[in-house]
């Protein structure tokens, strides 16, 4: 992650959004546990936006190296149809 602190939307997908979360993220430890559920069989999405917001830097005339910042991770996993797949 390259934030040292964030607060991220977190997204599972499959045909459209199925649940969101908001969570608040570090960078010692960008992990992210979510419930896998068996309505999300056989694949879904999850979509992660961590949202750094304004620091306390001033802008120049050439950079404002303060400003908001957000990314996006993305990552496919497949659901088994069996309980503990």
């Amino acid at each position: 992650m390259p934030f040292r602190e964030a607060t991220a939307l977190v997204c599972v997908e499959r045909e459209g959004i199925m649940e969101t979360w908001v969570r608040k993220i570090s960078g010692r430890e960008p992990v992210l546990e979510i419930p896998v559920k068996g309505s999300m069989r056989p694949t879904c999405l999850f979509r992660c936006w961590p949202y750094a917001p304004r620091r306390e830097v001033q802008p120049t005339a050439l950079a404002d190296l303060g400003k908001p910042a957000f990314k996006l991770g993305i990552a496919e996993i497949s659901v088994g149809w069996r309980e503990h797949d």
